[in-house]
């Protein structure tokens, strides 16, 4: 049999394949064979639905463009949040399309808040 991808099996309408697959509708994200869809590597505080953000090389949400994960280090601690929206920091911080640079660069996500207290309280772990 031919292979079929996860976006076409799943997502059925043009409308919706569009949301997540067309560079100019979505914004934010892009197709994925496994995952349906993904965040867009390297966005520099990107603005979608409210919600300023910036990515890595690997697809995931940093405070700073270019802030990898890279492999654990012995004696390094790892924390995984995972969650919905609350935790992905929708709206968090807040911005307004009219004014993308005028925004509160001290409201985070809460995850990304754990992790500023963590390496405050456990230098160089």
């Amino acid at each position: 049999m031919d292979h079929v991808s996860s976006l076409d099996l799943f997502v059925v309408a043009q409308q919706q394949k569009a949301q997540v697959a067309d560079a100019k509708q979505s914004g934010i994200f892009e197709g994925d064979p496994l995952l349906l869809w993904r965040l867009k590597p390297n966005l520099d505080k990107a603005v979608w639905d409210f919600t300023v953000l910036s990515t890595n090389s690997e697809h995931l949400r940093v405070e700073h463009v270019g802030e990898l994960v890279g492999s654990k280090q012995p004696g390094t601690i790892r924390i995984v949040c995972l969650g919905d929206s609350v935790t992905f920091g929708f709206r968090v911080p807040v911005v307004w399309p009219d004014k993308p640079t005028e925004f509160d660069p001290e409201w985070l996500p809460f995850p990304m808040l754990i992790e500023k207290q963590l390496r405050a309280a456990n230098p160089g772990r």
